[in-house]
């Protein structure tokens, strides 16, 4: 064993993003805790901790970690859009006290643009965050369960999927392996039970203001990574979901024994599935309903499409014990929907929220603003949209209102990337908010027949009508 010590982190946001999402804070995360499972699984005597910034002061975090990190430490960062500054200096303290660092999670993760011949056009994030800072050892793409358990083994690492790293002042990237899920041992929550005040605290602060809705926090699992209408017809056009092409599935037998595990250790939370079109696959779908065992009473949050939601589905989905949703509406005109290659139509939308109020199923509705061809009429559409919603007796929802951001790894960031020279520079590849703000500004002038200010007029306009406000404009502030 190479190591005696891992310690994951999960920074906080960079200050200068001022974000807080509803999920962040208010949900027991599963990535750095599956990492942690199955390390602890392979080395039973290992010291293992995870940190997480969504609840604990990013400078106490700093301070342990500069604590415990030495030469026999592995440090493993998990990298968000909105932390990448932050994660430097984790880096920074850890890699000064000796210790060896890797940094992955979603944003090292997000896909490249190659050519035929397997050439970057729009470069892997893992290789850019080698190239551009000493302060790592390794980046990690996609599932880090394995590479993170072959690194304290000792392996030889020009062999271990995943993993990238430096050779003769070159960063090699070695192939990609996505892992049956079925193999990747049942995560152990246990490593953040010291956080389960902060997580209820901040749960019961964000949604105040949400009549009927008494829960302790969100517990997060996955059913699935991919979507399955990606891997029918690619994705939505600001999607930059590593892999959301490739779907794989749990077995739904497993998934119940977790959930029911969840059940007796957390009691009264919501069992979030953060899998990204739970309804895509009928024949999935059916065989997870198949599979519930008899008595389970389980809260459940799922993602799923306007287009989805029928009165039989929901019916179906109350019987499952689903009690909330989260919808991607992202737009009330039809031609914005068609230009984001959304499958969904606005008679869609509008009979998605009322059966939602009908069957009682609390709905987290997403509403864009800024996409090609944006008009001042599709921009009314939204604002009406959001007004409807609020009119609905006894709807039980609230609104992330946002202006889109090109997300690395999303089709309209390729866009831009490859139009202007000055993105594919030092100074914004390692920068994603410089980056993310100018694209921003600069997509809305090229693309939209109305102006930045506009739409972020309208983003106000609308969070008039939420009960909890969750917003991502010019500013990107909450």
């Amino acid at each position: 064993m190479k190591f005696k010590r891992l310690v994951l982190v999960s920074p906080s946001p960079d200050k200068e993003w001022d974000i807080s999402y509803t999920s962040t804070g208010t949900v027991v995360p599963p990535g750095l805790c599956s990492i942690a499972t199955a390390t602890r699984e392979s080395f039973p005597d290992l010291e293992i901790t995870v940190y997480d910034g969504d609840v604990e002061p990013e400078e106490d975090i700093e301070k342990k970690v500069a604590k415990q990190c030495d030469f026999e430490t592995l440090v493993g960062i998990s990298c968000k859009m909105l932390n990448h500054e932050n994660c430097k200096v984790i880096g920074k303290i850890a890699k000064q006290k000796g210790a060896t660092v890797a940094i992955g999670g979603q944003y090292v993760s997000s896909r490249a643009l190659t050519d035929k011949e397997g050439k970057d056009i729009v470069p892997f994030v893992a290789r850019d965050i080698l190239e551009f800072n000493d302060v790592y050892d390794y980046s990690i793409q996609r599932d880090g369960e394995s590479a993170v358990v072959d690194l304290i083994k000792g392996n030889d690492i020009e062999k271990i999927p995943n993993l990238c790293y430096r050779k003769n002042g070159e960063v090699v990237m070695n192939p990609l392996k996505l892992p049956c899920l079925d193999d990747i041992p049942p995560t152990d929550r246990s490593f953040v039970d010291k956080y389960l005040t902060e997580y209820s605290q901040k749960f019961k602060e964000q949604f105040k203001n949400v009549k009927n809705y008494e829960r302790k926090y969100k517990v997060a699992f996955y059913s699935q990574k991919g979507c399955y209408k990606a891997t029918q017809c690619g994705p939505c056009a600001f999607c930059a979901i590593p892999d959301v092409d490739k779907l794989r599935q749990r077995d739904p037998e497993r998934i119940w024994k977790e959930l029911g595990e969840l059940k007796e250790k957390y009691g009264n939370v919501v069992a979030y599935d953060i899998c990204d079109d739970f309804l895509g696959d009928k024949e999935y779908f059916e065989a997870f309903k198949k599979a519930k065992p008899p008595g389970l009473d389980v809260a459940l949050r799922i993602y799923m499409t306007a287009d989805d939601i029928t009165e039989e589905r929901l019916k179906q989905l109350k019987e499952l014990g689903v009690d909330e949703v989260t919808v991607g509406v992202e737009s009330a005109d039809a031609d914005c929907l068609r230009n984001a290659s959304k499958r969904a139509t606005p008679t869609d939308n509008y009979n998605a929220v009322k059966l939602l109020a009908k069957y009682d199923i609390f709905a987290d509705i997403g509403v864009l603003f800024g996409f090609t061809g944006e008009t001042k009429e599709s921009v009314k559409a939204n604002l009406d949209f959001i007004k409807a919603c609020s009119s609905i007796p006894n709807f039980r929802y609230y609104m992330c209102v946002s202006i889109i951001i090109p997300h690395r790894g999303s089709t309209i960031f390729n866009k831009l990337y490859l139009k202007h020279k000055k993105y594919q520079t030092k100074e914004y590849r390692n920068y994603p908010r410089k980056c993310m703000l100018d694209m921003l500004e600069e997509r809305i002038k090229e693309e939209c027949d109305v102006d930045i200010d506009y739409l972020e007029n309208a983003v106000t306009e609308g969070l008039k009508y939420s009960p909890v406000k969750v917003c991502l404009s010019r500013s990107l502030g909450s």
